[in-house]
Protein backbone atom coordinates (compact mmCIF):
# COMPACT_ATOMS: atom_id res chain seq x y z
CA UNK A 1 0.00 0.00 0.00
CA UNK A 2 0.86 3.42 -0.27
CA UNK A 3 2.33 5.72 2.38
CA UNK A 4 2.95 8.76 0.41
CA UNK A 5 4.36 9.63 -3.20
CA UNK A 6 6.13 13.06 -3.94
CA UNK A 7 6.57 14.79 -7.35
CA UNK A 8 9.23 17.66 -8.16
CA UNK A 9 10.41 19.15 -11.78
CA UNK A 10 7.89 17.32 -13.55
CA UNK A 11 5.83 18.62 -16.27
CA UNK A 12 3.71 21.17 -14.44
CA UNK A 13 5.15 20.76 -10.97
CA UNK A 14 8.05 22.73 -10.32
CA UNK A 15 8.86 22.50 -6.48
CA UNK A 16 8.02 19.50 -4.31
CA UNK A 17 4.48 18.14 -3.98
CA UNK A 18 3.70 15.34 -2.05
CA UNK A 19 0.61 13.11 -1.44
CA UNK A 20 -0.12 11.50 1.91
CA UNK A 21 -2.23 8.38 2.85
CA UNK A 22 -1.45 8.31 6.11
CA UNK A 23 -4.56 9.46 8.36
CA UNK A 24 -4.70 12.04 10.96
CA UNK A 25 -6.37 10.85 13.80
CA UNK A 26 -9.33 11.61 13.13
CA UNK A 27 -11.95 9.61 14.13
CA UNK A 28 -14.17 10.40 11.60
CA UNK A 29 -16.24 7.49 9.36
CA UNK A 30 -12.90 5.27 10.60
CA UNK A 31 -14.80 2.10 9.94
CA UNK A 32 -14.41 2.98 6.01
CA UNK A 33 -12.13 4.75 5.37
CA UNK A 34 -9.08 3.99 7.40
CA UNK A 35 -7.24 0.41 7.51
CA UNK A 36 -3.93 -0.50 9.43
CA UNK A 37 -1.81 -2.29 7.61
CA UNK A 38 -0.51 -5.55 9.28
CA UNK A 39 3.28 -5.02 9.05
CA UNK A 40 6.48 -7.11 9.71
CA UNK A 41 7.88 -4.31 12.37
CA UNK A 42 4.84 -3.01 13.72
CA UNK A 43 5.00 0.47 14.98
CA UNK A 44 4.56 1.69 18.60
CA UNK A 45 2.01 4.54 16.74
CA UNK A 46 0.32 1.68 14.63
CA UNK A 47 0.09 2.92 11.00
CA UNK A 48 -3.16 4.18 9.59
CA UNK A 49 -3.97 4.90 5.95
CA UNK A 50 -6.67 5.65 3.70
CA UNK A 51 -8.44 3.89 1.27
CA UNK A 52 -9.30 6.71 -0.55
CA UNK A 53 -8.07 10.07 -1.98
CA UNK A 54 -10.04 12.58 -3.77
CA UNK A 55 -7.88 15.48 -5.83
CA UNK A 56 -9.97 18.49 -6.87
CA UNK A 57 -8.84 21.46 -8.96
CA UNK A 58 -9.65 23.34 -12.10
CA UNK A 59 -8.88 22.02 -15.78
CA UNK A 60 -5.13 22.24 -16.55
CA UNK A 61 -4.18 22.32 -12.76
CA UNK A 62 -2.26 19.63 -13.17
CA UNK A 63 -4.47 16.68 -12.04
CA UNK A 64 -3.25 14.65 -14.82
CA UNK A 65 0.01 15.25 -13.99
CA UNK A 66 -0.07 13.59 -10.85
CA UNK A 67 -1.46 10.21 -12.39
CA UNK A 68 1.17 10.58 -15.19
CA UNK A 69 3.91 10.97 -12.53
CA UNK A 70 2.41 7.57 -10.49
CA UNK A 71 2.23 5.74 -14.24
CA UNK A 72 6.05 6.85 -15.10
CA UNK A 73 7.51 6.08 -12.16
CA UNK A 74 5.57 2.38 -12.30
CA UNK A 75 6.61 2.03 -15.86
CA UNK A 76 10.36 2.88 -14.71
CA UNK A 77 10.77 0.36 -11.82
CA UNK A 78 9.53 -2.08 -14.55
CA UNK A 79 11.16 -1.72 -17.57
CA UNK A 80 14.49 -1.40 -19.01
CA UNK A 81 16.51 0.24 -21.99
CA UNK A 82 17.31 -1.84 -24.69
CA UNK A 83 20.24 0.25 -25.61
CA UNK A 84 22.20 3.11 -24.07
CA UNK A 85 20.58 5.65 -26.43
CA UNK A 86 17.08 4.92 -25.66
CA UNK A 87 15.31 8.08 -24.38
CA UNK A 88 13.72 7.68 -20.94
CA UNK A 89 9.99 7.67 -21.29
CA UNK A 90 7.43 9.94 -19.65
CA UNK A 91 10.38 12.10 -18.00
CA UNK A 92 9.63 16.01 -19.03
CA UNK A 93 10.72 18.92 -16.26
CA UNK A 94 8.81 21.98 -15.99
CA UNK A 95 9.36 24.13 -18.80
CA UNK A 96 8.21 27.79 -17.23
CA UNK A 97 11.91 28.08 -15.81
CA UNK A 98 15.15 28.93 -17.70
CA UNK A 99 16.89 26.47 -14.48
CA UNK A 100 14.54 23.59 -13.77
CA UNK A 101 14.04 22.98 -17.75
CA UNK A 102 17.32 21.21 -17.90
CA UNK A 103 17.18 19.99 -14.43
CA UNK A 104 16.48 16.58 -13.58
CA UNK A 105 12.75 15.05 -12.19
CA UNK A 106 12.26 13.26 -8.75
CA UNK A 107 9.92 10.69 -7.81
CA UNK A 108 9.73 9.27 -4.10
CA UNK A 109 7.03 6.78 -2.65
CA UNK A 110 6.99 5.01 0.72
CA UNK A 111 4.84 1.77 0.28
CA UNK A 112 4.36 -1.64 2.39
CA UNK A 113 5.40 -4.33 -0.22
CA UNK A 114 4.15 -7.77 -0.45
CA UNK A 115 6.62 -8.85 2.58
CA UNK A 116 5.16 -6.33 5.03
CA UNK A 117 7.84 -4.33 5.00
CA UNK A 118 7.64 -0.70 4.54
CA UNK A 119 9.87 0.49 1.54
CA UNK A 120 11.08 3.87 0.70
CA UNK A 121 12.14 4.44 -3.50
CA UNK A 122 13.72 7.68 -4.99
CA UNK A 123 14.24 8.21 -8.25
CA UNK A 124 15.82 11.01 -10.14
CA UNK A 125 15.86 10.95 -13.33
CA UNK A 126 16.33 13.00 -17.14
CA UNK A 127 15.18 12.04 -20.30
CA UNK A 128 18.44 10.66 -21.16
CA UNK A 129 19.62 8.69 -17.69
CA UNK A 130 18.59 7.55 -14.23
CA UNK A 131 21.01 10.60 -12.36
CA UNK A 132 20.20 8.91 -8.88
CA UNK A 133 18.29 5.88 -7.41
CA UNK A 134 18.03 4.54 -4.02
CA UNK A 135 16.05 1.88 -1.75
CA UNK A 136 15.48 1.95 2.07
CA UNK A 137 13.55 -0.42 3.96
CA UNK A 138 12.47 -0.28 7.56
CA UNK A 139 13.82 -3.97 8.53
CA UNK A 140 13.51 -3.22 11.43
CA UNK A 141 15.01 0.64 11.35
CA UNK A 142 15.26 2.29 8.26
CA UNK A 143 18.29 1.19 6.05
CA UNK A 144 20.05 1.73 3.15
CA UNK A 145 19.47 -1.50 0.18
CA UNK A 146 21.21 0.20 -2.55
CA UNK A 147 22.07 3.34 -3.83
CA UNK A 148 23.29 4.71 -7.55
CA UNK A 149 24.94 7.57 -9.24
CA UNK A 150 25.42 8.19 -12.74
CA UNK A 151 28.67 9.29 -14.88
CA UNK A 152 26.77 11.70 -17.41
CA UNK A 153 30.17 12.04 -19.94
CA UNK A 154 31.09 8.10 -19.30
CA UNK A 155 27.36 6.65 -18.72
CA UNK A 156 27.97 4.51 -16.93
CA UNK A 157 26.41 4.06 -13.34
CA UNK A 158 28.14 3.27 -9.31
CA UNK A 159 26.00 1.09 -7.94
CA UNK A 160 26.81 0.08 -4.52
CA UNK A 161 24.20 -3.11 -2.97
CA UNK A 162 24.51 -3.13 1.04
CA UNK A 163 24.92 -6.23 2.74
CA UNK A 164 21.11 -5.84 4.12
CA UNK A 165 19.64 -6.70 0.93
CA UNK A 166 21.72 -10.35 1.30
CA UNK A 167 22.00 -10.72 -2.05
CA UNK A 168 25.08 -13.05 -3.20
CA UNK A 169 27.96 -11.70 -4.36
CA UNK A 170 27.93 -13.17 -7.78
CA UNK A 171 24.58 -11.80 -8.28
CA UNK A 172 25.56 -8.15 -6.77
CA UNK A 173 27.87 -8.21 -10.26
CA UNK A 174 25.80 -9.53 -13.00
CA UNK A 175 23.70 -6.86 -11.91
CA UNK A 176 25.90 -3.83 -11.25
CA UNK A 177 27.34 -5.07 -14.92
CA UNK A 178 23.87 -5.11 -16.54
CA UNK A 179 22.31 -1.86 -15.61
CA UNK A 180 22.52 0.40 -18.27
CA UNK A 181 22.55 4.39 -17.58
CA UNK A 182 18.88 4.82 -18.71
CA UNK A 183 17.11 2.19 -16.72
CA UNK A 184 16.46 1.44 -13.05
CA UNK A 185 18.34 -1.15 -10.76
CA UNK A 186 14.99 -2.36 -9.97
CA UNK A 187 13.87 -2.82 -13.77
CA UNK A 188 17.43 -4.78 -14.80
CA UNK A 189 17.24 -7.12 -11.40
CA UNK A 190 13.57 -7.95 -12.78
CA UNK A 191 14.87 -8.91 -16.38
CA UNK A 192 17.41 -10.83 -15.04
CA UNK A 193 17.66 -14.69 -13.53
CA UNK A 194 18.65 -13.49 -10.40
CA UNK A 195 17.00 -14.84 -6.87
CA UNK A 196 16.60 -12.03 -4.42
CA UNK A 197 13.65 -12.03 -1.49
CA UNK A 198 14.26 -8.32 -0.91
CA UNK A 199 14.36 -7.01 -4.48
CA UNK A 200 11.71 -9.63 -5.60
CA UNK A 201 9.04 -7.96 -3.11
CA UNK A 202 9.25 -4.74 -4.46
CA UNK A 203 8.98 -6.03 -7.88
CA UNK A 204 6.07 -8.34 -6.98
CA UNK A 205 4.08 -5.18 -5.36
CA UNK A 206 5.27 -2.87 -8.45
CA UNK A 207 3.39 -5.36 -10.68
CA UNK A 208 0.35 -6.55 -8.88
CA UNK A 209 -0.33 -4.37 -6.02
CA UNK A 210 -0.32 -0.72 -8.38
CA UNK A 211 -2.05 -0.62 -11.14
CA UNK A 212 -2.32 0.93 -14.48
CA UNK A 213 -3.79 4.50 -14.28
CA UNK A 214 -7.66 4.73 -15.86
CA UNK A 215 -8.49 7.98 -17.82
CA UNK A 216 -11.76 8.47 -19.66
CA UNK A 217 -9.75 7.71 -22.96
CA UNK A 218 -9.03 4.13 -21.21
CA UNK A 219 -11.04 1.53 -22.63
CA UNK A 220 -11.20 -1.42 -20.01
CA UNK A 221 -13.84 -3.39 -22.01
CA UNK A 222 -11.50 -6.36 -22.79
CA UNK A 223 -9.38 -6.45 -19.57
CA UNK A 224 -12.42 -6.94 -16.98
CA UNK A 225 -14.56 -9.08 -19.95
CA UNK A 226 -11.44 -11.30 -19.94
CA UNK A 227 -11.41 -11.36 -16.35
CA UNK A 228 -15.20 -12.39 -15.89
CA UNK A 229 -14.78 -14.80 -18.41
CA UNK A 230 -11.31 -16.51 -16.55
CA UNK A 231 -13.90 -16.18 -13.33
CA UNK A 232 -10.96 -13.75 -12.21
CA UNK A 233 -13.44 -10.92 -11.55
CA UNK A 234 -16.93 -12.26 -9.77
CA UNK A 235 -19.65 -11.82 -12.91
CA UNK A 236 -22.57 -12.21 -10.33
CA UNK A 237 -20.69 -9.00 -7.90
CA UNK A 238 -20.53 -7.10 -11.45
CA UNK A 239 -24.45 -7.86 -12.24
CA UNK A 240 -25.26 -6.36 -8.34
CA UNK A 241 -23.00 -3.23 -9.40
CA UNK A 242 -24.89 -2.66 -12.49
CA UNK A 243 -28.39 -3.57 -11.02
CA UNK A 244 -27.59 -1.21 -7.41
CA UNK A 245 -26.95 1.18 -9.90
CA UNK A 246 -30.35 1.16 -11.34
CA UNK A 247 -30.17 -0.48 -14.70
CA UNK A 248 -32.38 -3.31 -15.86
CA UNK A 249 -29.48 -5.16 -16.02
CA UNK A 250 -30.45 -8.73 -15.06
CA UNK A 251 -27.26 -10.88 -16.80
CA UNK A 252 -24.63 -10.77 -18.91
CA UNK A 253 -23.17 -13.28 -20.90
CA UNK A 254 -20.37 -13.93 -23.98
CA UNK A 255 -20.65 -15.09 -27.40
CA UNK A 256 -18.26 -16.43 -29.89
CA UNK A 257 -18.01 -13.15 -31.94
CA UNK A 258 -19.77 -14.12 -35.95
CA UNK A 259 -16.77 -13.85 -38.04
CA UNK A 260 -17.08 -11.85 -41.17
CA UNK A 261 -15.74 -12.29 -44.87
CA UNK A 262 -12.54 -10.13 -44.10
CA UNK A 263 -11.79 -12.34 -40.86
CA UNK A 264 -12.83 -15.52 -42.66
CA UNK A 265 -10.16 -14.70 -45.61
CA UNK A 266 -7.60 -13.74 -43.52
CA UNK A 267 -7.85 -17.00 -41.65
CA UNK A 268 -7.08 -18.99 -45.02
CA UNK A 269 -4.48 -16.71 -45.75
CA UNK A 270 -2.63 -17.12 -42.55
CA UNK A 271 -3.10 -21.29 -43.00
CA UNK A 272 -1.42 -20.88 -46.19
CA UNK A 273 1.51 -19.02 -44.81
CA UNK A 274 4.23 -21.43 -44.43
CA UNK A 275 7.32 -18.89 -43.63
CA UNK A 276 5.26 -17.62 -40.38
CA UNK A 277 3.78 -20.70 -39.08
CA UNK A 278 4.00 -20.11 -35.28
CA UNK A 279 2.96 -16.18 -36.07
CA UNK A 280 0.20 -17.50 -38.12
CA UNK A 281 -1.04 -20.18 -35.55
CA UNK A 282 -1.51 -17.35 -32.57
CA UNK A 283 -3.36 -14.73 -34.77
CA UNK A 284 -5.62 -17.55 -35.98
CA UNK A 285 -6.27 -18.10 -32.20
CA UNK A 286 -6.77 -15.11 -31.45
CA UNK A 287 -9.27 -14.45 -34.20
CA UNK A 288 -11.47 -17.28 -33.54
CA UNK A 289 -11.69 -16.65 -29.99
CA UNK A 290 -12.95 -13.31 -29.97
CA UNK A 291 -16.01 -13.03 -28.27
CA UNK A 292 -19.15 -10.32 -27.83
CA UNK A 293 -20.59 -9.12 -24.68
CA UNK A 294 -24.13 -9.07 -24.36
CA UNK A 295 -26.10 -7.77 -21.37
CA UNK A 296 -29.95 -9.19 -20.82
CA UNK A 297 -32.56 -6.10 -19.60
CA UNK A 298 -35.45 -7.59 -18.08
CA UNK A 299 -38.36 -5.40 -18.41
CA UNK A 300 -42.23 -6.04 -17.92
CA UNK A 301 -43.01 -7.60 -21.38
CA UNK A 302 -39.88 -10.07 -21.78
CA UNK A 303 -35.83 -10.11 -21.53
CA UNK A 304 -34.24 -8.08 -24.21
CA UNK A 305 -30.44 -8.77 -25.30
CA UNK A 306 -28.30 -5.67 -26.21
CA UNK A 307 -24.69 -5.79 -27.41
CA UNK A 308 -22.41 -4.09 -25.21
CA UNK A 309 -21.47 -1.47 -28.01
CA UNK A 310 -25.46 -0.85 -28.54
CA UNK A 311 -25.38 0.28 -24.73
CA UNK A 312 -24.60 3.55 -23.27
CA UNK A 313 -21.61 5.77 -22.65
CA UNK A 314 -22.49 5.99 -18.83
CA UNK A 315 -23.32 1.77 -18.96
CA UNK A 316 -19.94 1.02 -20.84
CA UNK A 317 -18.30 2.99 -18.25
CA UNK A 318 -20.07 1.53 -15.30
CA UNK A 319 -19.55 -1.75 -16.38
CA UNK A 320 -16.14 -1.62 -16.35
CA UNK A 321 -15.49 0.56 -13.19
CA UNK A 322 -17.96 -2.45 -12.11
CA UNK A 323 -15.02 -5.12 -12.70
CA UNK A 324 -12.50 -2.73 -11.21
CA UNK A 325 -14.54 -2.80 -7.88
CA UNK A 326 -14.79 -6.22 -7.79
CA UNK A 327 -10.64 -6.25 -7.81
CA UNK A 328 -10.19 -3.68 -5.30
CA UNK A 329 -12.62 -4.88 -2.78
CA UNK A 330 -11.76 -8.67 -2.78
CA UNK A 331 -7.56 -8.11 -3.70
CA UNK A 332 -5.29 -5.70 -1.91
CA UNK A 333 -4.59 -3.30 -5.03
CA UNK A 334 -3.82 0.41 -5.57
CA UNK A 335 -5.74 2.42 -8.65
CA UNK A 336 -5.67 5.57 -10.30
CA UNK A 337 -8.49 6.75 -11.84
CA UNK A 338 -8.29 9.95 -13.54
CA UNK A 339 -11.58 12.08 -14.53
CA UNK A 340 -13.54 9.76 -12.36
CA UNK A 341 -17.12 10.83 -12.66
CA UNK A 342 -16.47 10.77 -16.81
CA UNK A 343 -19.71 9.97 -18.09
CA UNK A 344 -21.61 9.45 -14.80
CA UNK A 345 -24.30 11.01 -13.13
CA UNK A 346 -23.63 12.15 -10.17
CA UNK A 347 -25.69 9.80 -8.07
CA UNK A 348 -23.85 6.85 -9.90
CA UNK A 349 -20.48 8.17 -8.69
CA UNK A 350 -21.55 8.57 -5.27
CA UNK A 351 -23.07 5.36 -5.71
CA UNK A 352 -19.90 3.63 -6.46
CA UNK A 353 -17.77 5.47 -4.01
CA UNK A 354 -19.88 4.67 -1.45
CA UNK A 355 -20.06 0.75 -2.45
CA UNK A 356 -15.91 0.89 -2.13
CA UNK A 357 -15.40 2.35 1.11
CA UNK A 358 -18.61 0.53 2.94
CA UNK A 359 -16.88 -2.42 2.00
CA UNK A 360 -13.65 -4.04 4.21
CA UNK A 361 -10.34 -4.10 2.44
CA UNK A 362 -7.49 -3.20 2.47
CA UNK A 363 -7.34 -1.51 -1.40
CA UNK A 364 -6.38 2.46 -2.06
CA UNK A 365 -7.85 4.55 -4.90
CA UNK A 366 -6.46 8.01 -6.08
CA UNK A 367 -9.05 9.61 -8.24
CA UNK A 368 -9.20 13.15 -9.38
CA UNK A 369 -12.61 15.09 -10.00
CA UNK A 370 -14.81 17.78 -10.53
CA UNK A 371 -17.83 16.08 -8.74
CA UNK A 372 -18.29 18.69 -5.84
CA UNK A 373 -21.51 17.43 -4.71
CA UNK A 374 -19.30 14.57 -2.70
CA UNK A 375 -18.27 17.73 -0.63
CA UNK A 376 -22.12 18.28 0.29
CA UNK A 377 -22.57 15.69 3.22
CA UNK A 378 -19.79 16.01 5.04
CA UNK A 379 -21.24 12.14 6.76
CA UNK A 380 -19.44 10.62 3.82
CA UNK A 381 -16.11 12.00 3.70
CA UNK A 382 -13.23 12.62 5.77
CA UNK A 383 -11.04 15.78 5.67
CA UNK A 384 -7.92 14.04 5.26
CA UNK A 385 -9.01 11.99 2.03
CA UNK A 386 -9.50 15.32 -0.25
CA UNK A 387 -7.05 17.03 -2.14
CA UNK A 388 -6.71 20.09 -4.00
CA UNK A 389 -4.36 20.67 -7.02
CA UNK A 390 -3.97 24.81 -7.94
CA UNK A 391 -1.67 26.45 -10.35
CA UNK A 392 0.69 29.33 -8.85
CA UNK A 393 -0.70 32.47 -10.56
CA UNK A 394 3.19 33.98 -10.49
CA UNK A 395 5.05 30.49 -11.26
CA UNK A 396 2.14 28.98 -13.10
CA UNK A 397 3.33 25.78 -10.91
CA UNK A 398 0.85 22.91 -9.74
CA UNK A 399 0.36 23.11 -6.05
CA UNK A 400 -0.96 20.23 -3.79
CA UNK A 401 -2.49 20.72 -0.54
CA UNK A 402 -5.33 19.23 1.41
CA UNK A 403 -8.07 20.36 3.27
CA UNK A 404 -6.21 19.67 6.52
CA UNK A 405 -4.03 22.36 5.75
CA UNK A 406 -6.69 25.17 6.15
CA UNK A 407 -7.21 26.43 9.88
CA UNK A 408 -10.69 26.91 11.16
CA UNK A 409 -11.09 30.54 10.03
CA UNK A 410 -11.44 29.23 6.41
CA UNK A 411 -13.59 25.69 7.69
CA UNK A 412 -15.32 25.57 10.82
CA UNK A 413 -16.72 22.62 12.20
CA UNK A 414 -20.22 23.61 11.00
CA UNK A 415 -20.00 25.21 7.56
CA UNK A 416 -20.09 23.90 4.64
CA UNK A 417 -17.43 22.43 2.61
CA UNK A 418 -18.78 22.49 -0.69
CA UNK A 419 -19.99 26.30 -0.61
CA UNK A 420 -16.33 26.91 0.58
CA UNK A 421 -14.82 25.16 -2.56
CA UNK A 422 -17.48 27.14 -4.45
CA UNK A 423 -16.88 30.68 -3.60
CA UNK A 424 -13.22 29.66 -4.46
CA UNK A 425 -12.04 30.04 -1.01
CA UNK A 426 -10.19 26.47 -1.33
CA UNK A 427 -8.57 27.56 -4.33
CA UNK A 428 -8.67 24.50 -7.27
CA UNK A 429 -11.28 26.45 -9.25
CA UNK A 430 -11.23 28.07 -13.08
CA UNK A 431 -10.84 31.92 -12.89
CA UNK A 432 -13.90 32.88 -14.53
Amino acid sequence: MIIDFSIKNFRSIKDEQTISFEATNSKDLEKYFVFEPKLKYPKKNPLRLLKLNMIYGANGSGKSNIMTALHALDVLMRATSDDKDDEIPFIESFKFNSETVSEPSVFKISFIAADNIIYNYELTATKTHIVQEALYSTDPGKGLLFSRTTDPIKKISHIDIKPRTQMKSDDKNTLINSTLWNSTVLATFDSLNIENETFAAVIHWVEHTLMQPVSPQTDLKKYVSDRIDDKKINKEQVIRFMKEADFCVSDLNFEKTELSKDELELIDKLRNDSENKDVAKILIKQILNQKDLFFTHSLENGNFKLKYEEESLGTQRYYQLSGLLDIVTSQNKIIPIDEFESSLHPDLVQHFLLSYIKTQHNSQMLITTHYREFLLNKDIFRKDCIWFCDKNRKTSSTEIYSLIDFDTKTIRETSSVYNAYKAGKLGGTPNI
